[in-house]
Order: structure tokens, then C-alpha cells, then sequence
């Protein structure tokens, strides 16, 4: 049966049971097995859904998205908890199901992240520090996309590639700065000479 091989499993393999114990539905009518991870069968239409839902993911081919529910590790938070820390170097991708996130810098609320919607791609895109604190408003369930699968989705979808980067574009502005920038050059080129130095703080805008 499907219990026995996870009890299975588990025994061949304590170091991967330990790795998936976020998302594990007990009741063995609802446990199914792929691999050495774990996951139920409410978790797999949970991935599903938001797969097919939540852009950039539904410009994916349908073949890939269901071979990316095996990939996604379902994690759920109480009210309160951290989901990620400022400075953590971590770079899952995250998609939210269901609860409310809040974005802090420092002390200070900047954002509210509802249903249906990911974060954390700025990490996996660029190889940085987390730039803002996500804690749980109340109770969340996400799914959590390793870094390494992120970035294979870009190499290898085009259209969701280019999806992304209008979404990105809008949510993390991480063109303006270059926009900003290129501006204040015409701009100078306009006159009758200008220094490098009148660029630095444009230029420290740029992000990242």
C-alpha cells in the first residue's frame, strides 16, 4: 500500500523523512509518495491550482506544472511566525495558497501579500540576501520552489520568462533605477559638459 511504502521509505531514509515533514497528511487515504518526499493529496491540487492560477506559472505548459507539484514543498506558519529573515540567504521561491504575509524593513510594515500571488524570486534571481522580514499574519499555508528550479523555468519557458520579466518590471521596479539613470544622462549630455561624479547618486540607485 501506499502507507506501507512511505513507512518504508522513511526507514531507508531518515535524513529525506526529516527534509519533508512540512506537508505530510498522516491519514494514510491521503498520503502519496513521490520519490522521497512526502506530500497529500490536498497538498498536490493545492500546486496545481496555483500553478495554473498565479502568473507567470499558468504561462507554463501544463506538462511542466504537473511536473513541478513533485518539486514543491508545502509548509505551513501560525500567526506570527517568520517566514523568512532580512539577511537570511536563502532563495526558495514562494507561492502563498492561503493567509496574509506581511514585509517588514527593520521594524517597519512596507506590504501585504494575499492569496495567489509569490515572493521571494528577488534571492533566487540575483544570489542576494533577503531584503525584507516575511512574517504570518494568521494562519498561512505556501509552497516553497527551490531556487534551482526557478531559474531552470527561465532558462527553459520562454513564455514565462517573459512574463516574469513584465511582472517584475511592476513589483520590484528593478528597472527604474537604470530608467532613472539613462534620464539624468540625456539630460546632462544636454549641457555643456559634465562629470562623472554628477551620476553617483543615480548610479546608487540601481538595483540590484
Amino acid at each position: 500500500s501506499v502507507y506501507r511504502r512511505a513507512r518504508q521509505d522513511r526507514a531507508q531514509s531518515p535524513r529525506a523523512h526529516r527534509a519533508s515533514r512540512v506537508g505530510i497528511d498522516a491519514s494514510a487515504s491521503r498520503v502519496a509518495c513521490w520519490g522521497y518526499r512526502l506530500v497529500s493529496v490536498s497538498d498536490i491540487s493545492t500546486a496545481e491550482h496555483l500553478l495554473s492560477h498565479v502568473v507567470p506559472f499558468l504561462y507554463l505548459p501544463a506538462r511542466v506544472r504537473a511536473a513541478l507539484t513533485e518539486r514543491m514543498e508545502p509548509r505551513r506558519y501560525d500567526a506570527g511566525e517568520f517566514i523568512i529573515r532580512a539577511g537570511e540567504r536563502s532563495r526558495s521561491v514562494f507561492l502563498l495558497a492561503e493567509g496574509e504575509i506581511s514585509f517588514f524593513e527593520d521594524d517597519l510594515q512596507i506590504s501585504t501579500l494575499h492569496p495567489g500571488h509569490f515572493f521571494g524570486e528577488r534571492a533566487a534571481l540575483f544570489d542576494t540576501p533577503r531584503p525584507h522580514s516575511a512574517r504570518a499574519l494568521g494562519p498561512v499555508k505556501l509552497l516553497a520552489l527551490p531556487a534551482v528550479d526557478f531559474l531552470r523555468l527561465i532558462d527553459d519557458c520562454p513564455a514565462f520568462r517573459l512574463s516574469l520579466a513584465r511582472s517584475l518590471t511592476v513589483k520590484q521596479g528593478i528597472f527604474q533605477g537604470y530608467r532613472s539613470l539613462w534620464a539624468q544622462i540625456l539630460r546632462l549630455v544636454d549641457t555643456d559638459g559634465f562629470l562623472l561624479s554628477d551620476l553617483v547618486e543615480d548610479y546608487r540607485t540601481l538595483h540590484p
